[in-house]
């Protein structure tokens, strides 16, 4: 199964290098690009947009901050839902940070 991580940050970096780890093919998506290449010298794949990232999977996870910031993600031109097609699965993980 090829899993997209969009969202590298402490949770969902941590939940990626798992994935990693124990041999998914595996594709991420972060505005920070320091982030990224760590998984790109580990052999993971990095998406340019959330809509590249959610052709290229069947399994998308996301790990946002905020319903708003999720919303952005999906609802963008170049957003998940545009990268949709059939049997496509999304785990939405919300990570709530205290303000």
């Amino acid at each position: 199964m090829r899993v997209g991580f969009v969202d590298l940050g402490n949770v969902g970096g941590k939940l990626a290098r798992s994935l990693l780890r124990n041999n998914f093919g595996l594709t991420v998506r972060d505005l920070h690009e320091n982030l990224t290449k760590t998984f790109a010298d580990l052999d993971g794949k990095v998406a340019n947009s959330a809509k590249e990232l959610a052709e290229q999977v069947d399994l998308i996870i996301t790990c946002l901050p905020s319903p708003q910031i999720c919303a952005e993600v999906m609802d963008v031109e170049d957003g998940i839902i545009n990268g949709l097609s059939e049997n496509k699965l999304i785990l939405e993980q919300m990570v709530f940070q205290n303000s």
